[in-house]
This record gives structure tokens, sequence and C-alpha cells, in this order.
């Protein structure tokens, strides 16, 4: 239960701030709740608690959150939200003093956290359950038992030059464990608090933004274990207090213009979990100390162009289970990444100047996801992929020089999901693709030179899902398994005979196949046909004799793409059909009356006036014509 200390008149829940201070309000399992929300004061007569009431239920009953509200004596207002949490509201009650109020004796043994708004220093009554107190400003000389948790998240709406200097902290707060400012500029300016905040030596979480500069005092935050900071424009950390922060597990730099290097006491950090350095392009390296880091998990650079190369001292990283390199000028990896045998997923995106990957890459042999993408000088993957035994999920995207895949993709037998976008200098894929017999879903899109599809893959019993853009497949022997079919942007004038054999097809999508004429290849083994989506195939007159068959159809859709079409009698035999589009439809023939179980019609450019009695009356379940 969270008690609220301030103007109780200006208790207001208002949506419009993006930050909804999420953190500080947890009222019995109500995460994010934007209910205690003093910023709008002024409240002082009858009809505007009544107003404020009607907000705060609209508000609970937008949010599905709540079960019944009640009016109770002395201006008090219970609301009663699911889960059993309540949430009571005290009205116009400055005149009571906190500790000796009737009203609140029976709340006060369940608070567990504190909220004070403003200037406010008050008396406190005894709070046993007491675990978290919030401040929205840096002025307030209340003490508090040492298990308790502290933590600032200033209220403010715009920064002003005398703020600077009116707001500022003048109390040393021992138990401070976390301080958030997203809003307010005048933290940044820590003159004013130099001596003061080295008293924080309690301070695990730090999170600033438009930050200048680090204290000289936070060398005394020897309990830091989280460090955010979005737009600093220092040149690099305070090298003297990096040192001192042994604890520290989380490192992000967001924003950071100015930042040449990191400080020489990241080789303190050996517990760090977690690094990201965001849009640092003068950022010129990692320091050799980074081998130090020896816990990390997870390693994000990104938008960092200084950064030309890795340190070999990365190959310590033997804990690395994540690592996202982005618009780097790195031309190469180390060997040393050979040694981040607990990689789990790896992203390298718009390195312009890599070419290859290191053979060493055969180490990563748990990774399970990679992707690379917008790297324009790739030629071609390393054969130590055919390390990754246990890859599931593999994207391509935007290699425009990467002309083949190693023989050694065939030991990725894991391989569930692929996709290869925008490859243009990709010719084929190698005849080891056959051993994806996990394969579930390929996507090839816009890849101008795959002109073929190896004889005999994927391995049968694997494909479930195959998007072929630009080029058709010329073999595709063993596609007894796929479910969904979608082919976009491809000359083709007739499916291939071999897609017969795709019994369990239950999708076909075809899209800006001009030149397709002719579905008949698909008919006979199309039994367990669900959907078929037809757009924008102009050369398509007619269905193929045969479509009958299709007697598990329940949707279809020829998408403003046909003109003169004519739909044979068999289409009668369609009795599952539950929703069906059409454009340009010369006639709707009388077997529709087998449509029973049609629910949704839409007709475009119908060149008839009429639709078929017999029809009409058999559509018991239309809902929409």
């Amino acid at each position: 239960m969270m008690l609220y200390i301030g103007p109780l008149c200006d208790l207001w829940p208002v949506k419009r701030y993006s930050y909804a201070h999420k953190d500080f309000v947890y009222i019995d399992g109500l995460p994010g709740s934007k209910y205690f929300r003093p910023d709008q004061a002024g409240w002082q007569v009858s009809k505007d608690k009544e107003a404020m009431v009607s907000c705060i239920r609209d508000d609970l009953r937008t949010d599905n959150a709540l079960v019944s509200d009640e009016e109770l004596p002395h201006d008090v207002h219970v609301f009663r939200l699911r889960g059993g949490t309540t949430l009571t509201y005290y009205f116009n009650r400055k005149d009571h003093d906190i500790p000796t109020d009737p009203l609140l004796k029976k709340i006060l043994p369940q608070v567990t956290a504190i909220y004070i708004h403003g200037p406010f220093q008050p008396v406190l009554p005894p709070l046993p359950s007491l675990k978290k107190c919030y401040y929205t400003e840096l002025c307030s000389g209340i003490e508090m038992p040492e298990t308790v948790s502290t933590i600032i998240i200033p209220e403010v709406e715009a920064y002003y030059e005398d703020s600077c200097y009116r707001i500022r902290c003048d109390y040393c707060w021992k138990q401070l464990e976390r301080l958030e400012v997203l809003n307010g500029r005048f933290v940044v300016d820590f003159d004013h608090v130099s001596e003061e905040v080295k008293g924080w030596t309690n301070l695990q979480d730090l999170k600033l933004r438009y930050c200048e500069a680090l204290p000289s005092g936070s060398r005394f935050w020897t309990n830091l274990r989280s460090l955010k900071l979005e737009t600093l424009t220092a040149a690099e950390l305070s090298a003297d207090a990096a040192g001192e922060w042994k604890d520290l597990q989380e490192l992000v730099l967001n924003s950071c213009p100015m930042l040449q290097r990191l400080p020489r006491g990241v080789s303190s950090w050996k517990g760090i979990q977690r690094v990201e350095i965001r849009s640092a392009p003068l950022l010129s390296a990692l320091p050799s100390e980074v081998r130090a880091w020896v816990d990390l998990q997870k390693l994000l650079l990104g938008w960092c162009q200084g950064i030309m190369e890795l340190p070999p001292a990365v190959g310590s990283w033997k804990r690395l289970k994540q690592i996202s390199l982005c618009d780097l000028s790195l031309c190469e990896l180390p060997a040393a990444v050979g040694e981040w045998r607990a990689l789990v997923s790896a992203t390298i995106s718009n390195c312009k100047r890599l070419v290859r990957l290191p053979l060493e890459v055969a180490g990563w042999s748990k990774l399970r996801s990679f992707t690379l993408s917008g790297c324009d000088s790739v030629l071609d993957l390393s054969e130590g992929v055919s390390g990754w035994t246990e890859l599931q999920n593999l994207q391509l995207l935007r290699c425009a020089a990467l002309a083949s895949l190693p023989k050694g993709v065939g030991s990725w037998i894991s391989l569930r999901a692929a996709s290869i976008y925008r490859c243009n200098q990709l010719k084929g894929l190698p005849g080891g693709t056959q051993k994806w017999s996990a394969l579930e879903d390929l996507t090839l899109s816009e890849c101008s030179s795959l002109g073929t599809l190896q004889a005999g893959q994927p391995a049968k019993g694997g494909l479930a899902c195959l998007n072929v853009s630009l080029r058709p497949p010329t073999r595709s022997q063993s596609w007894e398994s796929l479910t969904r079919l979608n082919l976009y942007d491809i000359e083709i004038d007739r499916l291939p005979e071999s897609v017969e054999r795709c019994v369990r097809l239950r999708s076909v999508d075809v899209d800006r196949c001009r030149k397709l004429w002719d579905l008949s290849a698909g008919v006979k083994g199309w039994r367990n046909l669900e959907q078929l989506n037809i757009t924008r195939c102009e050369g398509l007159r007619s269905l193929p004799e045969g479509v009958g068959q299709w007697k598990q159809l329940q949707a279809i859709s020829f998408n403003m793409s046909l003109s003169n079409l004519v739909l044979p009698k068999e289409v009668g035999a369609w009795v599952n059909l539950e929703n069906a589009y059409f454009g340009g439809l010369v006639a709707l023939p009388q077997s529709a009356d087998g449509w029973t179980s049609l629910k949704i019609l839409s007709i475009n450019d119908l060149e008839v006036e009429t639709l078929p009695e017999s029809a009409v009356g058999a559509w018991e379940k239309l809902t929409t014509l």
C-alpha cells in the first residue's frame, strides 16, 4: 500500500506524461499505476472533489481495473480494484496532522511505501512495514531508518535558469539507493552538491538524462550497481570514480557525442554483466582492460563509427551470451571471438567494411540466432559456421556482395527459420541445405540472382513455410511438409508440377505474379487447402478443373486483380467456405448454393445485376453482403 504525503488536494490521475512513474507507484500488485499523480492543485471545494472522483473512476474503468468504489465520511473515497486491491483518496485534509489522523490508524501498519511530494517535511508516524520512500525533490530533511530504500524521482516539467540554484540538495541521504532524473536538468549541476553526494554511499542505481559530467564525489558511490546515462556531454566518465565502482553490473551510455574513451578503472568492473554504448561516434576503441569483464553476458555497441577493431582481450568474455554490433567501422573480427562458447545470439548490422567472419566462429557451438544485415562488403560466410549445430534462426538481409553460402551450412540441422532478403549477388543455395530437416519457414525475397534451389532440398519432413520472390524454384522435390506457400513478384506463368505433392498445404498467397495464368498443377494435391489469396495477377482468367477437391476451403480472395473471372461449377463443393471476396467476377454460378457455411461475401465489379436465387436462399449463415 502506498501512502501519499503532500497537498492532498493535488491528487489527480494525469495521463499526459510519457513517464508514468511505474517504479514509485506499486499498489498491491498494480504496477505502472498512474493514479497517484500529484500534478494539479486547486481542488478545494466539494464539486471539484466530485469531478476528481469521476475522472479517476473513468480512468480505472478504461484500464479495466475498477471493481467498485464507495464514498466514505470525512471526504474519503475508496476504489476497489481487480485482484482485491484498494486505492484510498483523502480529500482536503491538510488541516489534519498525519500521525494523529484517526482515519489512518488501520491503514498505517499496511503501508510499505510512502511518496513525499514537494518540500514537505512531515513528522512520520510509526510505519512498521515501510520498505521504500520516494521523493520528488532533492531537498528534504526527513530521517529514514537504514532498512528503508530511498528513491528520488523529481517532478520537473520545465527547466529555468533560476531553478538550477533554487532546487538543489542541501541534505545528505545516507540511505539513498536509487536516483532517477529524466526531465530535470538542474540535477546535472552537481556543483552545489559536490560534498553532499559523498554521503550517497548506498547508491545502487543511477539514471540521468542530459548529464554534463559526474561529480568528483561519485567515487564514494562504492555500492553502485547500475549506471545509465543519456546525452552525456563529457569526453569520458570520471576516471577516479570508475575504479571505485567494483560492484557495477550494468553500464548503459546512450547518445554520448563527445565520449572518446572508457576510463582506466574499468578493470575494476569484474562483475559487470551488461554493457550498452550507443551513439558515441568519437569512441575509438575498447581498452585492453576489458579483459577483466569475465562475467559479461550482454554487449551492445551501436553507432560508434570510430571503433575499427575489437581488442584481443575480448576473448576473456567466456560467459557472453548476446552481442550486437551496429554501424561500426570493423574490417574483421579478432580470432579471440572463438572463445565466446556461451554465445546464444549474435547480430552484426551496417558494418559496411566487414569482409568476412573468422574461422574461429566455429567455437559458437551454442549459437541459436544469427543476423547479418546491411554489411555490404561481406563476400562470404566463414566455413567456421559449420560449428553452429544449434542454430535455429538465420537472417541474411541486404548483404549486397554476398555471393555464396559455405558448404558448412549443412550442419545446421536445428535450423527452423531462415530469411534471405536483397542479397542480390547470391546465385544459389548449396546442396548441404538438404540437411535442414527441422526447417519450418524459409523466406527468399528480392534476391535477383538466385535462380535455383538445389535438388532434394530441404529434407523430407522439415519445410513448413516457403516464401519465394523474384525467381521461381526450378526443383522442389521434397516439399511434402509445406503448409504455407507465398509467391511474391516472380516471373512464372504456371506453378511447378512439384507443388502437387504439397498435400499438407493449407494456405496459398500469390501476389504480383503478372504472367501467371495456370493453377492446374496444384489442384490435385491441395485437398487440405483452407485459404487462397490471389492479388494483382492479371493473366489469370479462370480457375482450373478440379477445384472441387478443395473441400476444406474456408476463405478465398481475388483482390482487385482479375478481370472477366469465371468460376467453374465445381466451386459448389466448397461446403466449408465462410469468407469470399471477388473482383471482376463475370457471374456467380448456380452451384454456389453449396456454400452453406458462407458468412461474408464481398463482390466488386460484378458484371451481372442479380445473384442466383437458389444460392441466396442457401446462405442461411450469411451476415455480411
